[in-house]
């Protein structure tokens, strides 16, 4: 049985400047609650993420802020079970966000 990580690795703060800058640039992300980004901000940096892996991930796959945080978070921990480290985990998702 996979055992989930809840805790958080440290908190990040929400980068409310460069969401606004964002969202200025791509129109289409106006769709999205600053609730949803705030909720899938927390969830994904509580799971290991860098602010740049986040922005890089949502602007790849933006829908991904409609998620709810349990579906983030078990997909990261599917793909752990796998026993890669954590940072090639990582680099994963950045590099393919469609995993999640």
């Amino acid at each position: 049985m996979l055992q989930k990580r809840v805790a958080v690795r440290g908190v990040i703060e929400f980068p409310v400047e460069l969401i606004d800058d964002v969202i200025e640039k791509k129109p289409q992300l106006k769709i999205f609650t600053k609730e949803q980004w705030q909720r899938t901000f927390d969830t994904l940096t509580g799971q290991g993420l860098s602010i740049s892996n986040f922005m890089t991930i949502i602007g790849k796959r933006p829908q991904l802020l409609k998620c709810s945080p349990e579906k983030l978070v078990d997909s990261i921990e599917l793909l752990r079970s796998a026993q890669f480290p954590d940072k090639n985990i990582l680099l994963l998702l950045e590099k393919h966000p469609e995993f999640l």
